[in-house]
């Protein structure tokens, strides 16, 4: 397998859902364990979510959130993440993302085979908020048609 190096993560928050975006240089999850994900806190360090997806030699076998203040982690076995040569959208629910108020820190993850080969804090980080009733698209033509408020946040890593 050669190492994926990510290039880009965006948040997004609309309606019930948090839509986490990545974007990788190359995605090559044919051999191998591959784990990637958002670890996110909120500003005081209260409260904080491990969200991830694990892959092992191409197929899914993880996609979580992690709470860490307790023992519970969700798991969900019927939604899969939708997934090209360089990109991952991946949706998870956005009630444990809105406990962490404005502004969380983020960090962005890649370990292979047991291995960290990257982490990354947000760099970049920009809040868009929109009446409701206007359109969002992201690059890629994700969450077009979004009826309610919704904020981006993106860094490049």
């Amino acid at each position: 397998m050669t190492t994926p190096r990510l290039r880009d993560v965006a948040l997004i928050t609309a309606n019930d859902s948090l839509m986490i975006r990545f974007q990788f240089d190359n995605l090559d999850i044919s051999a191998g364990t591959l784990l990637f994900g958002v670890f996110a806190s909120s500003q005081d360090g209260t409260r904080s979510f491990q969200y991830g997806i694990k892959y092992l030699d191409a197929e899914r076998i993880a996609y979580f959130v992690f709470d860490h203040a307790s023992p519970n982690q969700q798991n969900w076995r019927d939604i899969e993440p939708t997934r090209s040569q360089t990109e991952v959208l991946a949706p998870f629910p956005v009630a444990e993302f809105d406990q962490l108020g404005p502004n969380p820190s983020l960090l962005a993850y890649v370990n292979v085979d047991g291995r960290d080969t990257q982490t990354e804090s947000a760099r970049h980080t920009h809040h868009l908020t929109q009446a409701p009733g206007t359109p969002t698209s992201t690059p890629g033509g994700y969450l077009t048609g979004v009826s309610a408020l919704s904020r981006e946040m993106a860094f490049g890593v």
